[in-house]
C-alpha cells in the first residue's frame, strides 16, 4: 500500500512540475521581445530543468522520509557545498 502512495505521490510530482514548466515556457516564449535574450534564456533553462529538480528533491525527501538520512544528504549537501568550497 505504501508503494501505491509513493508511485501516486511520484506521478503527481512530475504532472505538476511538467505542467508548470509548460506554462512557463509558453510565457517566456510569448513575451520574449519584451525580454532581454539573456533573460529569456536562462528563464527557459530554469523552466526546463524544474522537471528534475522536482524529481531530485522529492526522492530526497522520500529517502530521508524512510530514515536513510545519510544517502539523502550526501549528494545535496557534501558533495554540493563541497564543488561550491573548490
Amino acid at each position: 500500500m505504501a508503494l501505491g502512495f509513493i508511485m501516486l505521490g511520484a506521478k503527481a510530482c512530475i504532472a505538476a512540475a511538467l505542467v508548470i514548466s509548460l506554462i512557463g515556457i509558453l510565457l517566456v516564449t510569448q513575451e520574449a521581445h519584451e525580454l532581454d535574450p539573456e533573460l529569456a534564456g536562462s528563464l527557459l533553462i530554469g523552466m526546463a530543468t524544474l522537471p528534475l529538480v522536482t524529481v531530485y528533491l522529492a526522492g530526497g525527501g522520500l529517502v530521508r522520509a524512510f530514515e536513510a538520512l545519510i544517502s539523502a544528504l550526501l549528494p545535496e549537501r557534501i558533495v554540493r557545498d563541497g564543488l561550491v568550497l573548490t
